[in-house]
């Protein structure tokens, strides 16, 4: 499950938890560097590449909607780490 907004939406976030704009902007950059090195590193592909992905749900909905979401694709597709391969 792949959970994206737009980079806007993300520094809005984090400046309504306290971060002043530029430490917003800057973490956002520092954590999409993570994911992108990390994505490439253990799947050898470039993020976001959305074939990696089952499902993505665009956070700007809201967290409750983002929540209801999660919880109802984890109701029809169950737990896939309990599945046998």
């Amino acid at each position: 499950m792949f959970l994206f907004a737009t980079k806007e939406d993300k520094v809005r976030r984090l400046v309504s938890r306290g971060k002043n704009e530029r430490e917003a902007k800057d973490l956002v950059d520092t954590v999409d560097r993570g994911r992108a090195d990390f994505i490439q590193k253990y799947f050898n592909v470039e993020w976001p590449d959305r074939s990696i992905y089952h499902t993505m749900i665009n956070t700007t909905i809201g967290d409750e909607a983002v929540a209801k979401m999660i919880l109802s694709f984890r109701q029809i597709f169950g737990n896939p780490q309990a599945q046998s391969v």
